[in-house]
């Protein structure tokens, strides 16, 4: 991330910088050196200098000063490390006396400092202050003219969610202190870093046997290695696994193994995130946690998964559906930024993606959330392959329930 080097900057001084008292130390030192007092002429024009080079030093500090910010990677799971490296630049021809490069982190945010000292917490005084705000802060020093500065950042990923490094704050000023000069620089390329939800041993089987007893999808075709098809003549195109090696050792000319083509399974998750404000932010996010594990366990598998959220400011409304190729970022990206405060589900025309479903399963917290809502749903997928997925289940056990799959959870 760079941030444009002529961002808006914002100057806070103290009275001795202002205007008015330049001018009056000023008249002061003039008029005692008309009426002989030298010395406290000398006094106040020494005043008047200090405070003038101050305000001028403490204005121009950050022109020509931006930073970059780069990551050890954008996507972690809970435990794991990353480091954040910022780069400052100055790049005009006067020195940086002091600096100090913040980031704004906010109450849960995914990613802690190792370095707890990094943290700086600031409280505004008064009878009704505003909540205390949290801050990665780190300062330099003496950064000469046309020179710059890196500092690494050793950080752990703590909990679900979206961290985006898209503003840095700078802060230096004059040498003695008076002045301090802020500016805030938007990013040029968006650096976010997304932890997963954590993942945890899950039972799947209901999920593939659902899916095999329904009728398979019509996209993802893949070849089943165990059904042999037919043969044909070799080509020096094909692949040296498809070789029948059967045939050629019986002296017959070079074959080729042709399969039988069959389609992937295909499992959907409509998530109501509105409905677990029922329950505790500890229950979704244990929802977030056992449906990661499905997926990334049915993926494993060689199924196609997707999710249907409500509205997300990070990513938008859109189905989000695993790669043939078994790249689950997608999804698990939106399963990341979910979100109590996302809103209502909403059933467009984007719903008929999950036609060809094996299985659509509607993920609530429990019955009376579900059943309200699943016949919006059904109207695009069809009642015949929606199924309630519930987190807090009936008692006698009727309903699939999403915390019985996680192993180890009382049954």
């Amino acid at each position: 991330m760079t941030g444009a080097s002529d961002g808006k900057i914002k100057t806070f001084s103290s009275t001795l910088l202002s205007k008015a008292a330049i001018a009056a130390m000023f008249s002061a030192a003039a008029a005692f050196a008309i009426f002989g007092k030298y010395g406290l002429s000398l006094f106040f024009a020494v005043v008047f200098l200090v405070s003038l080079s101050a305000r001028i030093w403490g204005s121009v500090s950050l022109k020509r000063v931006s930073v970059s910010v780069e990551t050890s990677g954008m996507r972690f799971f809970p435990e794991d490390e990353l480091d954040i490296r910022f780069t400052v630049k100055n790049e005009k021809a006067a020195p940086l006396v002091w600096l100090t490069v913040r980031c704004r982190i906010e109450d849960g945010c995914c990613i802690s400092p190792a370095d707890e000292r990094m943290i700086a917490t600031y409280v505004m005084p008064g009878e009704n202050p505003p909540p205390p705000e949290r801050f990665l802060e780190h300062g330099l020093s003496f950064l000469m003219w046309f020179a710059s500065a890196s500092f690494d950042v050793r950080a752990k990923a703590v909990s679900r969610g979206l961290y985006d490094l898209d503003r840095v704050t700078l802060l230096s000023g004059d040498g003695f202190g008076l002045g301090v000069s802020e500016k805030e620089q938007p990013a040029d390329e968006e650096k976010r870093i997304i932890v997963y939800p954590k993942l945890c041993p899950v039972d799947v089987s209901m999920f593939i046997r659902n899916a095999w007893e329904y009728l398979p999808g019509t996209s993802g075709f893949t070849e089943d290695m165990t059904l042999l098809k037919t043969v044909r003549d070799y080509t020096p195109e094909d692949s040296f696994k498809k070789i029948n090696f059967r045939l050629a050792a019986r002296g017959l000319p070079l074959q080729t193994n042709i399969y039988e083509t069959v389609t992937a399974r295909q499992v959907f998750f409509v998530i109501d995130t509105a409905s677990f404000k029922k329950g505790s932010r500890q229950e979704f996010e244990d929802a977030a946690s056992i449906l990661a594990s499905i997926i990334s366990e049915l993926c494993e598998a060689g199924d196609l998964c997707g999710v249907k959220l409500p509205w997300n400011r990070h990513f938008g409304g859109d189905i989000a559906v695993t790669a043939a190729d078994g790249d689950k970022s997608a999804v698990l990206d939106r399963l990341s930024a979910m979100s109590l405060d996302d809103g209502e589900l909403t059933f467009g025309y984007e719903m008929q993606i999950m036609e060809s479903a094996s299985r659509v399963y509607y993920v609530s917290y429990d019955k009376d959330a579900a059943y309200k809502k699943m016949h919006g749903c059904a109207v695009f997928v069809g009642e015949g392959i929606l199924r309630p997925l519930l987190y807090k289940a009936s008692e006698n056990g009727e309903d699939a329930s999403l915390i019985r799959l996680k192993k180890g959870a009382n049954k």
